[in-house]
């Protein structure tokens, strides 16, 4: 069943010689930690988790089976990587560029995947401006999904049930470090239960000079929404390109029932630059409205949640260079 989901690649022929080209990767829960790319990553241990109600105003529904066995088979969830499906190894990227990673992964063990309890963790090298753990999106191959795109319906096939021998589109939301070079990030599909199925990893070229604006809302920022207090353990980190007159985002919020959600934001300037008017909106959820506005020392911003909205509303705060945000008051 389908439901809404809101929310580069050109290959230095100079690089492409000395760029791994291996990126079908079948690896069992037993062997995920051997590696054969060019630094072997050590994978994350994986906290026990309690999984949460989804979003507070979407409860998304799926047709599929129970889960019936008493026990759980050796090669119940197992992956392998087919293919990168966009950013493949060695794409050239704009330094502090946002970009959409996509990996096909197919279902290589005797069970069903089911929506909501399959992750995508960090394991090692650059976190490229991801989160630790977000929840794993599985997308038919068609239609590809498009970052300029995001939000629209291309996103609402997201499938409730993976099959065994079925391929899906796992797409992860990254940013490119501001400085030139090349950098591999790894990170680990898993279970609910913390196995680690296969390792995965983004590896790009980060060329050209970073656009210069003043001010500028490029970066991470530590972020205090009210509208994701509910049960809320950590906001997550709000990662912002600006885009001439304009910003886009992301965060992955960890707890209550947005809990390894994407969250996309995207807004308009001011023509001083200052303030942002623009929506956020969860990967499956309506878009909300909202506004901010810099400080001073262009190292805060203070704003509101749906100010012209009666049915909900708060505040958003945010800060970053060390610069931690005052509390927002609901």
């Amino acid at each position: 069943m389908k439901f809404r989901f809101f929310f580069i690649s050109a290959i230095s022929l100079g690089l492409a010689a000395c760029i791994p080209e291996a990126r079908v990767v079948e690896l069992t829960p037993s062997a995920i930690a051997t590696s054969t790319a060019a630094a072997t990553p050590t994978l994350v241990p994986t906290a026990t988790r309690t999984r949460m109600p989804s979003a507070p105003s979407v409860t998304p529904t799926f047709t599929q089976s129970p889960p019936t066995a008493t026990s759980t088979p050796e090669d119940c969830n197992q992956a392998s990587v087919l293919e990168d499906v966009t950013v493949p190894d060695g794409s050239v990227v704009k330094p502090g560029e946002i970009f959409l990673k996509i990996w096909r992964v197919q279902n290589t063990g005797s069970c069903t995947w089911q929506w909501g309890r399959f992750w995508l963790a960090y394991a090692s090298e650059n976190q490229l401006n991801g989160p630790d753990l977000a929840r794993a999106y599985f997308y038919p191959p068609q239609p590809l999904l498009d970052l300029a795109t995001l939000g629209n319906d291309d996103w609402s096939g997201m499938l409730g049930d993976v099959a065994p021998g079925e391929a899906v589109d796992i797409p992860l939301l990254l940013k490119a470090p501001d400085n030139p070079g090349v950098y591999r990030s790894h990170w680990v599909l898993q279970d609910d239960a913390g196995n680690q199925l296969v390792l995965m990893w983004a590896l790009i070229v980060v060329s050209g000079e970073k656009p210069f604006y003043q001010p500028d809302w490029s970066g991470a920022w530590l972020n205090a929404n009210t509208w994701f207090l509910n049960g809320l353990v950590d906001p997550g980190v709000l990662v912002v390109e600006q885009r001439g007159e304009a910003i886009f985002g992301y965060f992955y919020p960890r707890g209550g029932p947005s809990d390894g959600d994407l969250v996309y934001v995207s807004g308009q300037l001011s023509e001083d630059g200052t303030q942002v008017h623009g929506v956020f909106s969860m990967v499956w959820d309506e878009p909300v409205d909202f506004q901010w506005t810099m400080s001073a020392n262009q190292q805060q911003f203070d704003g509101v949640i749906a100010p012209n909205r009666l049915d909900i509303g708060g505040a958003w705060c945010g800060g970053r260079n060390g610069n931690v945000p005052p509390l927002c008051a609901p």
